[in-house]
C-alpha cells in the first residue's frame, strides 16, 4: 500500500509540477533576503557613520545604547568610559547563538556590544553563522529536490543572489556587492552536488551490488570530514572510521567467498592485486601532490613526509604509534597524512586475513573452526581495545591488534548471512539510522562504548532490508551512493586540503571553498586515477616489476625535490633567530634511550653544591639561566625530565609508544634524593599548568610532599617555580605559520590577569607547599609588560611554540631572576 501511494504521488507530482511551484520556490529563497536586508542596510549605514565621523562618535554611541535593545548597555558604557582614544574604532561581527535565545534574531545586523582595550574600540554587530548554515542546508535540499528545473540562467542568478546575501548578511554583515565571491563558491558547491545527484559514477554495476553499502560509506566519510573540519560540529564524527572498518570486513569476506566458489587457484594473487589497485594508486597520487604542495610551507614537513612515506607501505599507523603521535593533539591537525593510519590497519588486515581464510574456509570441514577462530581473535582484540583505552590510548586507537574486532565483526556477519538469510523491516532500518546519527552527535563522554555501539549499528544496517523510505531516501539515494563511491578519494584528500589551508595565508580559502576543492580533487582522483586503474582494461596486465620501479623512481624524485630530512628551513626562522626548543637540546630532557640509573643524569660531584631540575619540559626553560651562574657560584647543574616521573607524578600514563621511561621512577627519585641530597643542594621543580587538573592535583600534591619530607630531613632547599605563560588559547591558531612566519603576534598576546587565572590551580598548589626551605617564585612579571603578556619583544620571539617553551632570546630575561634566587638561596644556606 505504501509503495503504491509513494509511486502515485511521485507520478502526479512530476506531471503537475508547473510554474506555481517554481514561484513558491522563488518566494522561499527571497524571503530571508527581504527580511535581513532591511536590518543590513540600516547597520551598514550606521557602521559607515561611526567609521567616518570622529566628532559625533560619543553622542552616536550613547544614543545607540539607549534606543537599541540589542546593546549590552552596562558593558558598553563602562568600556566607553575606560577608552583612552575615542577615534580608534572598528566594526566587527559578533556571533549570536539563537539556540539559547531565539529572540536574539532581532539583533542580527544590529549593534550587540562594544569593547575597548588600550584605546582600541570594537563595535560588534550581531551575526548568526548557525542560522546561516541551517537556512543554507534547507535551501540546498529544496534545490536538490527540484534539480531538474534549475539549470536555466534565471535560477542560477537566483541561487547566486540568495547565497551571496545569506553569507554577507548572516555571517559578515556586508552588503551584497561587497563580497560576491562567497556567493559564487556556494553556488558552485550546490551545482556540484546537483551533478553528483544525477550522474552515474559506478562503472562496474554487478547483480549483487548493494547501493546501501555505498550509502553507509557516504555517511561515514561525511562524519569524518566534518569532524576534522570542526570537532564541535560532529563531536564523534571520527567514529566514521569504525563504520569503514566494519564494512571492509563484510565486503572482503563476501568477495573471498564468491572467489572460492570459482576455485582457489590464484585466489591470493588475485586478491592482493585487486587490493593494491584499489588502494595504492590513489594514496600514491595524494602523497606526491601533497608533498610537493607542502614542503615549502609545512613547519613539520619531516614528520609529515615520514608519515606519508610509511603510508605507502601500509605502516603509517605503526609509525605514528612508535612516535607517540597523539591523534587528537593540536600538532596532529597539521600532519597531512595523519588519516592514513586507518589505511594501515586495513592493509595489515588484508595481508593476513586471506591467508587465514584460504587455510580454513576453503576446506568445508574446517569452516566452523574458521568461525570460532574469528570469534576468538575478535574477542581478544576487543579486550585489548577496552583494557588499553584509558591507560595506553595510542595502542587502542592506532594498531590492528586492538582494531581487528571491528573488521572481524563485519567478517562474522558476512559468514552468518551466507548461512542464514535474514532481512530487516525498513521501519527498523530508519530507527537504526536515527540511532547512528544520535551516536555521532552525542556529547556523552563514554568514547570506548560509542565505538562498540557504532559497530553494532553498522552490522544491523549491513543486513539487507525491505525496500522503504529510509533506505531509498538515505542509503540508496543517488547523491548519497555517489558520495559513497567517492568516499575513498574524499577520505584521502580532505585532510591534505584542510591542513594546507592552515599553512598559507589565502583569504579566498573560505570554508565553502575548501569543500569545493576537496570534492573537485576527489572527483578528479576517482575518474582519472582510482577508477581507470581499478576497472580499466589497459591495466589488466599488471606488472609488479614495472610498477615497483616507477614508484621507487617517483618517490626518490620527491625526496630530492622536497629535501624532507633537512635540519631546518630558513623560511621558518624569524630574522635568523634560533627557535629550537631548549629541552630538545638537553640530553637528559626526555632521553632517547631508557635510563634506569639516575646517576647518568644526576651525577654526583665533589663541588660544594648541586642543583637538580625536575618536572616536565617547562623546567628546562630555566636551565640556561641557572647554568650560566655556575661560574659565579660554586655548584653543578643537573636536569632530568622523563615520562616515567611525569606518569608517577600526575597519575597519568605517559609511557606509551616509543617513549623511554624510568620504571618505578617515583621510588628511585625519592631513594636517590634521600641518599645523595646534601645541606647546600637545591631541587628546582616546575611543571606545565595544563598538567594540574582537579583529577591530578591530589597525586601531584602527594608526590611533592614526599620530596619535601626528604628535603627537610636533609636540610636542603626546594624551589617551586610557577609556570611560564601558555599563550594562544585558541587551538585553531597555527603558531608556526601565524606567529613565526606571518608575525601576527596580536593573535597570541594575552591579558596578564587572564594568564594568572589560567594557571590558578597550579599556583594554589605550589603556594600551599611553601614552608621553611620550601620557596616559591614566579617568573611571569619578567615575561609580561604593561599588563599584557606578549609573544615578542621588538620582533624577537619569546616563545618557540604556543605551549610555553621559551626561546633562547627569552632566557636573558630570566638571568637576573635567577641571579637573585641563587644568591639569596646559597647565602641563606651559609
Amino acid at each position: 500500500m505504501y509503495k503504491n501511494f509513494n509511486k502515485n504521488f511521485n507520478k502526479n507530482f512530476n506531471k503537475n509540477f508547473n510554474k506555481k511551484y517554481i514561484k513558491i520556490y522563488i518566494l522561499l529563497t527571497l524571503l530571508p533576503i527581504i527580511m535581513y536586508s532591511l536590518n543590513a542596510f540600516d547597520a551598514y549605514a550606521q557602521s559607515k557613520l561611526v567609521i567616518s565621523s570622529d566628532e559625533t562618535y560619543e553622542n552616536y554611541i550613547m544614543n545607540e545604547i539607549q534606543k537599541n535593545p540589542c546593546t549590552v548597555q552596562n558593558l558598553a558604557i563602562n568600556l566607553l568610559d575606560e577608552a583612552e582614544d575615542k577615534s580608534d574604532y572598528r566594526a566587527t561581527p559578533y556571533a549570536l547563538d539563537l539556540s539559547e535565545n531565539l529572540g536574539s534574531i532581532k539583533c542580527i545586523s544590529k549593534i550587540t556590544k562594544f569593547s575597548a582595550i588600550n584605546g582600541q574600540i570594537d563595535i560588534y554587530y550581531g551575526t548568526s553563522p548557525k542560522l546561516y548554515n541551517l537556512i543554507s542546508v534547507i535551501f540546498f535540499l529544496i534545490s536538490l529536490w527540484i534539480r531538474k528545473y534549475i539549470y536555466k540562467v534565471k535560477f542560477f542568478l537566483l541561487i547566486l543572489i540568495f547565497n551571496t546575501f545569506q553569507r554577507n548578511l548572516l555571517v559578515e554583515n556586508k552588503l551584497f556587492f561587497e563580497n560576491i565571491y562567497d556567493g559564487f563558491i556556494l553556488t558552485a558547491l550546490l551545482f556540484i552536488l546537483i551533478y553528483l545527484s544525477r550522474v552515474k559514477l559506478n562503472r562496474s554495476i554487478k547483480s549483487e551490488y548493494r547501493k546501501e553499502i555505498d550509502g553507509l560509506r557516504a555517511l561515514a566519510v561525511i562524519f569524518v570530514i566534518f569532524n576534522h573540519y570542526n570537532t564541535d560540529f560532529i563531536p564523534n564524527g571520527y567514529l566514521g572510521v569504525d563504520i569503514f572498518f566494519t564494512i571492509s570486513g563484510f565486503v572482503v569476506t563476501n568477495s573471498l567467498m564468491a572467489s572460492t566458489k570459482k576455485g582457489t587457484n590464484n585466489l591470493l594473487s588475485n586478491f592482493y592485486i585487486k587490493r593494491f589497485k584499489r588502494i595504492f594508486p590513489a594514496v600514491f597520487f595524494m602523497f606526491v601532490i601533497s608533498s610537493l604542495a607542502l614542503f615549502k610551507v609545512d613547519y613539520y614537513f619531516k614528520s609529515t613526509f615520514l608519515t606519508g612515506l610509511f603510508s605507502l607501505v601500509g605502516a603509517s599507523n605503526i609509525y605514528l604509534y612508535i612516535q607517540s603521535f597523539e591523534y587528537f593533539s593540536d600538532v596532529s591537525k597539521y600532519n597531512s597524512f595523519l588519516h592514513t593510519w586507518s589505511l594501515g590497519v586495513e592493509e595489515q588486515f588484508y595481508f593476513f586475513y586471506p591467508l587465514l581464510f584460504l587455510t580454513f574456509y576453503s576446506n568445508s570441514k574446517k569452516r566452523k573452526m574458521f568461525t570460532y577462530i574469528l570469534i576468538l581473535l575478535s574477542a581478544i582484540s576487543l579486550i585489548l581495545f577496552l583494557n588499553n583505552f584509558e591507560t595506553n590510548f595510542l595502542f587502542s586507537y592506532y594498531l590492528v591488534l586492538s582494531r581487528f574486532w571491528q573488521v572481524g565483526a563485519g567478517c562474522l556477519l558476512s559468514l552468518l548471512l551466507n548461512q542464514y538469510k535474514v532481512k530487516l523491516d525498513y521501519e527498523k532500518n530508519g530507527f537504526l539510522l536515527s540511532l547512528l546519527f544520535l551516536t555521532v552527535f552525542t556529547t556523552v563522554n563514554l568514547p570506548q562504548y560509542l565505538h562498540i555501539l557504532v559497530v553494532i549499528l553498522t552490522l544491523l544496517l549491513l543486513v539487507e532490508n525491505k525496500e522503504g523510505v529510509f533506505t531509498r531516501a538515505f542509503l540508496k539515494n543517488r547523491l548519497i551512493t555517489n558520495i559513497g563511491l567517492l568516499s575513498y578519494s574524499l577520505y584521502l584528500w580532505h585532510i591534505p586540503v584542510l591542513t594546507f589551508s592552515k599553512w598559507i595565508n589565502f583569504k579566498v580559502l573560505t570554508d565553502e571553498t575548501l569543500f569545493v576543492i576537496i570534492i573537485v580533487i576527489s572527483l578528479f582522483s576517482y575518474k582519472f586515477i582510482e577508477s581507470p586503474i581499478r576497472y580499466g582494461n589497459k591495466f589488466n596486465h599488471f606488472s609488479w616489476k614495472k610498477s615497483s620501479l616507477f614508484i621507487l623512481f617517483v618517490t626518490l624524485l620527491i625526496v630530492l625535490l622536497t629535501s624532507p630530512f633537512r635540519q631546518e628551513d630558513s623560511n621558518n626562522n624569524l630574522n635568523s633567530q634560533d627557535l629550537s626548543s631548549i629541552y630538545e637540546n638537553i640530553y637528559c630532557s626526555f632521553p632517547d634511550q631508557e635510563i634506569n640509573d639516575l646517576e647518568i643524569c644526576f651525577q654526583s660531584s665533589d663541588i660544594e653544591s648541586d642543583i637538580f631540575l625536575i618536572g616536565d619540559s617547562h623546567v628546562t626553560n630555566h636551565y640556561p639561566s641557572i647554568n650560566q651562574l655556575k661560574e659565579v657560584q660554586n655548584f653543578k647543574n643537573h636536569v632530568l625530565v622523563e615520562w616515567g616521573h611525569l606518569s608517577d607524578l600526575t597519575g597519568v600514563d605517559y609511557c606509551v609508544g616509543s617513549r623511554s621511561c624510568i620504571k618505578n621512577s617515583d621510588e628511585k627519585y625519592l631513594q636517590y634524593f634521600s641518599e645523595n641530597l646534601n645541606y647546600n643542594d637545591v631541587i628546582v621543580f616546575s611543571i606545565s599548568s595544563f598538567r594540574v587538573t582537579t583529577e591530578t592535583y591530589p597525586n601531584i600534591y602527594k608526590r611533592l610532599s614526599e620530596i619535601i619530607d626528604i628535603v627537610k630531613n636533609n636540610e636542603s632547599t626546594l624551589i617551586l617555580i610557577d609556570d611560564t605563560p601558555e599563550l594562544c588559547n585558541s587551538s585553531d591558531i597555527n603558531y608556526e605559520f601565524e606567529i613565526i612566519t606571518m608575525r601576527n603576534y596580536q593573535l597570541c598576546d594575552q591579558d596578564y590577569e587572564l594568564v594568572l587565572k589560567s594557571r590558578l590551580l597550579l599556583t594554589s598548589l605550589l603556594k600551599s607547599l611553601v614552608n621553611e626551605n620550601i620557596l616559591y617564585y614566579d617568573p611571569l612579571p619578567l615575561l609580561c609588560n604593561d599588563n599584557i603578556c606578549k609573544v615578542n619583544i621588538e620582533d624577537n620571539l619569546l616563545y618557540v611554540d604556543n605551549i610555553g617553551h621559551l626561546s633562547k632570546f627569552a632566557t636573558q630575561y630570566l638571568n637576573k631572576f635567577w641571579e637573585e634566587i641563587i644568591f639569596s638561596t646559597f647565602t641563606a644556606n651559609k
